[in-house]
């Protein structure tokens, strides 16, 4: 999933600016460019698929958004199971694509879905055999973090830059007055930034998780200093 969100998955599209193919056409469909967005959804094999699941509406409905956008979403509006499922979906749709890239042979869609149903499945067997029990959170706040008012949040956001790779990192967390995190986010940015617009882009990182995630609540943060 993280390859999907970060676009490192190798469609035509991503090949074809690196030079390795020579026609970046999606081979299912002939649609000019086989972006990833187009690779997991908006192919015609992949909206077969998405049709035969019960995430069809939450999909058609943003058809034309981009992946990371389309992630979040599920993140915000899912439950767990939902999310685990709509995400192994994915997963067997990127799988089916590339049986056909490299075979020329696809699953019915139903098929498709069984797939992705039966690894999930397996997912959390695998999981209930080989984790040991989750530890009991503790929930303690850093000594300088100064708690927000009862029925208030207080959003922390941080920047690291990399001169060399040209990128920052940008990462936000969302407490309740307790000190209890509620929500954590963090992302990867290309680009040449100040410092002062890496720490704006961690702030909009974390303004962005709070209205996705719904939280209810009057948001506050120490952002005087940037």
């Amino acid at each position: 999933m993280w390859r999907a969100f970060s676009n490192a998955l190798p469609t035509l599209d991503n090949l074809w600016h690196k030079k390795v193919v020579d026609d970046p056409s999606c081979t299912r469909c002939g649609k000019k460019w086989e972006f990833v967005e187009h690779a997991l959804f908006g192919c015609k094999a992949a909206r077969q698929v998405w049709a035969d699941s019960s995430f069809c509406s939450f999909i058609y409905n943003r058809r034309n958004h981009h992946l990371q956008d389309v992630l979040l979403s599920m993140a915000g509006l899912f439950n767990p199971d939902e999310l685990g499922q709509a995400c192994m979906l994915i997963w067997a749709v990127w799988e089916d694509r590339n049986s056909f890239v490299n075979t020329g042979k696809a699953k019915e869609p139903e098929s498709v879905v069984a797939r992705a149903n039966v690894m999930l499945e397996e997912f959390k067997d695998s999981v209930q055999v080989f984790s040991p029990p989750p530890p009991i959170p503790t929930f303690r706040s850093p000594s300088d973090w100064l708690a927000p008012p009862p029925g208030q949040l207080k959003l922390n956001t941080c920047a690291a830059f990399n001169r060399i790779s040209k990128g920052v990192g940008v990462g936000a967390t969302i407490r309740d007055s307790k000190g209890m995190v509620l929500a954590v986010r963090s992302n990867r940015i290309l680009g040449s930034f100040s410092k002062v617009i890496g720490h704006l882009l961690a702030l909009r990182e974390g303004l962005m998780l709070a209205i996705r995630l719904r939280l209810q609540g009057e948001l506050g943060g120490d952002f005087s200093k940037y």
